[in-house]
């Protein structure tokens, strides 16, 4: 979903999981950021998290319900994965999800479509993909679900919207954060481009034969 040579329309029938792969192409230059700023990658785990009680597992080699019962366990901080899941967001959106299960690996692909739904539910990733909402709107929102990125406009722009709040600060700028956004919408476009070409050729429309003279 990531390949530059655009999101792979089936058909004419979107179902949820190609939706999902769809909007998974269109986002992932904002993922890539988010999880550039957010951690070491999709088995890293809150530096004060003590390793060993991980048993030697990695993440990616555990399920989604497996990672949430090791959460579970641990005394403070919870954030894993490439996005930082805490295990309170994690278990929400997991119940909320139609795609992911409990029974799922935490592989990169799960851990992508997880964070997907985390801007459904809490930033309104649709809204922005349909221009119902604004860039910074939709900027605002994902500034209060990742600490590391920066509040996009208004009071504090430019700042973590936790900063101050233990170590949590912005560690990457507006500017970038917007051109990415940007790059979403761009790569959206593509996709409903390509919807409406599949469905053209799946679906001819005929004309009427009364206009068949003119």
């Amino acid at each position: 979903y990531s390949s530059d040579k655009g999101p792979q329309i089936l058909n004419a029938s979107i179902t949820g999981r190609t939706l999902t792969q769809q909007k998974l192409f269109a986002i992932a230059p904002l993922l890539d950021l988010i999880g550039s700023v957010e951690s070491d990658g999709y088995d890293d785990i809150e530096n004060r998290i003590d390793e060993s009680t991980l048993n030697g597992r990695k993440l990616t080699q555990m399920t989604v319900q497996e990672v949430l019962d090791w959460q579970k366990t641990l005394p403070g901080d919870t954030a894993s994965g490439r996005y930082q899941f805490i295990r309170s967001t994690l278990e929400y959106t997991l119940q909320k999800s139609s795609v992911v299960s409990g029974s799922d690996l935490f592989t990169p692909e799960t851990q992508d479509i997880l964070a997907l739904e985390i801007m459904q539910i809490q930033g309104n990733l649709d809204g922005f993909l349909g221009k119902e909402i604004t860039r910074e709107e939709f900027g605002n929102k994902l500034a209060t679900i990742w600490s590391a990125l920066p509040k996009v406009s208004g009071t504090g722009a430019g700042k973590s919207a936790y900063r101050g709040i233990g170590k949590n600060e912005e560690k990457t700028d507006v500017g970038n954060v917007l051109l990415n956004l940007d790059i979403v919408q761009e790569r959206w476009s593509r996709v409903l481009e390509e919807q409406s070409k599949s469905f053209s050729s799946t679906f001819p429309i005929s004309r009427p034969s009364i206009f068949n003279n003119i």
